[in-house]
């Protein structure tokens, strides 16, 4: 005599009784005050792209129209809930990856590979041109991380930016 199928039938149900709740259970509220929500906003006229954040100040690269360069929005936010914008610089154009490090921003770009920014005194720049396209960037220690893209060959390249206004391979 073949063996019943019910205890087969009571493994595939078992699941979904272990999720119904109790026919007695009373409904729950959820207090949702210590999940994320905004604290604060700051219009800006282009849309943020990227952002990034070096102690007490936000740095925003923001687009503006394809043929302009972008803008980087300086944000003092020491006091959260009320974000204060504290400059506007032209950033390169077509730039893709953003990093802030010792008061310098690196942009990762497509046309101009790696570019640096004094942000206390913006006439001090750098740059290390790459052939192709330099898609994202990371900076620590004196090395910035660059993702690039060239004749269908992508790699991390890793700069010496230890002097920010000559960045080396």
């Amino acid at each position: 005599m073949p063996a019943s199928p019910a205890p087969l039938r009571l493994a595939r149900l078992l699941p979904v009784l272990l999720l119904l709740p109790a026919v007695d259970a009373a409904a729950q509220c959820i207090n949702y005050a210590n999940h994320l929500h905004a604290v604060a906003d700051l219009p800006l006229v282009e849309a943020p792209r990227l952002v990034e954040a070096e102690g007490d100040r936000l740095h925003i690269l923001a687009d503006r129209l394809p043929w302009e360069s972008d803008v980087l929005y300086l944000v003092d936010v020491a006091v959260p809930a009320q974000p204060v914008l504290t400059d506007s610089l032209v950033a390169p154009a077509n730039a893709y990856g953003l990093a802030v490090d010792q008061g310098w921003a690196f942009f990762a770009t497509a046309a101009d590979g790696l570019r640096s920014l004094d942000l206390a005194d913006t006439t001090r720049a750098g740059s290390l041109p790459l052939p192709g396209i330099s898609t994202a960037v990371a900076v620590g220690s004196g090395l910035a991380y660059v993702g690039h893209a060239h004749d269908d060959t992508t790699q991390l390249l890793v700069v010496d930016v230890s002097d920010p206004l000559a960045p080396a391979l």
